[in-house]
């Protein structure tokens, strides 16, 4: 008898088990996504959600480019949600 094993999707994840079970388990690899709304709809806090799953996930290096933030207020805000990033900072300086 023959078995069939599924090829495990390899996807990106937030980390937030609500918003992963949205987006129907992560974001598959090699993904161009767009990420719109009004002011202060959570855009940037989704990013740096995503920013972080990826980096829990292993993912060697992440670009992250914004207009709205240098990088020690985008550590500082990272850090306000729980999420510790300094690391990932030190290791590509």
């Amino acid at each position: 008898m023959a078995t069939t094993q599924k090829k495990k999707k390899e996807t990106i994840v937030t980390e937030v088990s609500e918003v992963d079970d949205r987006l129907g388990g992560g974001i598959p690899l090699g993904s161009l996504c767009l990420i719109e709304g009004h002011s202060d709809s959570g855009k940037s806090v989704l990013c740096q959600h995503i920013t972080n799953g990826t980096l829990l996930g292993g993912e060697i290096s992440v670009a992250y480019y914004t207009t709205e933030n240098n990088v020690r207020s985008l550590i500082t805000q990272m850090e306000s949600l729980a999420m510790n990033v300094m690391d990932h900072f030190l290791a590509t300086a």
